[in-house]
């Protein structure tokens, strides 16, 4: 099964939900762009980070991102600010080496349910949409 979300839904949730001028773009094959725009007195500046999914399993998924200079830095701000904001999502969410970070949803208390009924295969970004593809899981 698939799930189509266009990147226009998907900017105009974040920006409802959090109030927050963040935007998801097309990048390339398994890659999107995140683009946060901050005020700096007069003018906006707008950060830009590629993200690449690099592996998808059944409730884990591997990203590594890339962009500007001191942009560990900023991760590591954004990470500390979603922790601190929202304590539940944060237990699955493990950075690593290398500009990665492992997403465990198995860890995520909100997450575990859709986990214990459904197994991720694949998340693909296209030009205009990501698709995210599932199947479900057969009780035992």
């Amino acid at each position: 099964m698939e799930i189509k979300a266009t990147y226009r839904e998907l900017n105009s949730y974040m920006q409802a939900r959090f109030g927050k001028p963040v935007s998801l773009s097309f990048a390339g094959e398994k890659e999107m762009r995140v683009t946060y725009t901050q005020r700096v007195l007069i003018k906006d500046i707008n950060v830009s980070v590629n993200i690449h999914i690099d592996e998808v399993r059944a409730d884990t998924i591997l990203i590594t991102y890339d962009g500007a200079f001191g942009l560990d830095m900023i991760i590591s701000g954004v990470l500390s600010f979603f922790k601190s904001q929202f304590p539940e999502l944060s237990a699955g969410i493990h950075p690593e080496e290398g500009h990665r970070i492992r997403i465990n949803l198995s860890e995520i208390e909100k997450a575990k349910a859709a986990v214990e009924n459904i197994e991720l295969r694949d998340i693909r970004p296209r030009e205009e949409y990501i698709c995210i593809e599932f199947g479900l899981k057969v009780p035992k």
